[in-house]
C-alpha cells in the first residue's frame, strides 16, 4: 500500500469551494513564512555574519551569496502566495502551480537544514495534495 493511496480521491478538493480556499489559507502561511529566511539570510549579509547550511556542512559567509539566497527565499515566499491565490479563485492549474512552487520551495528549505525542518515537512504535505488532485500529471485537473 502506498503511502498516496491513504490520501482521499484526486477530485476531494474540487467537491467544495470552502475545501480549495481552505487549503489556500495555510499555503499563503506558508508563503509568509519564507520571509524568516529571507530576512535571516539578508541580516546576515548587512552584519558580514555567516550562515550554516545543509544541516552545517556548507558554512556561507560571502554577503553577496547570503544575499542571493535571501532573494530565492522571498522569491519563493511570493510565489506561494501567488499559488493560494490561484487556489483561491479555484482555477484548473493551481494544483500544477502548487506542486511546481512546492518541489522548489523543497530544495530551498533543504539547503536550510535543520533550521528548516517544518518548511519541509510543510512542502512535502503541499506536494502529496497537489499530486493527489492532478498536479502532477501531464493534463493536470479536469475542470
Amino acid at each position: 500500500m502506498s503511502f498516496l493511496a491513504t490520501v482521499p480521491h484526486p477530485g476531494f478538493l474540487d467537491v467544495s469551494p470552502a475545501l480549495t480556499r481552505a487549503l489556500a489559507v495555510p499555503v499563503a502561511l506558508h508563503g509568509i513564512a519564507h520571509a524568516a529566511g529571507a530576512s535571516d539570510a539578508l541580516d546576515r549579509a548587512a552584519n558580514g555574519a555567516s550562515l550554516d547550511l545543509l544541516a552545517g556542512a556548507w558554512t556561507v559567509d560571502d554577503p553577496t551569496l547570503l544575499r542571493l539566497l535571501g532573494i530565492a527565499w522571498a522569491v519563493v515566499g511570493a510565489a506561494f502566495v501567488v499559488a493560494a491565490g490561484v487556489a483561491w479563485r479555484r482555477r484548473g492549474s493551481w494544483p500544477r502551480v502548487l506542486a511546481g512552487v512546492s518541489v522548489v520551495s523543497l530544495a530551498v528549505a533543504g539547503l536550510a537544514l535543520w533550521s528548516s525542518t517544518v518548511g519541509v515537512v510543510v512542502d512535502v504535505a503541499f506536494i502529496v495534495l497537489a499530486a493527489r488532485a492532478g498536479g502532477l500529471t501531464r493534463t493536470g485537473v479536469r475542470r
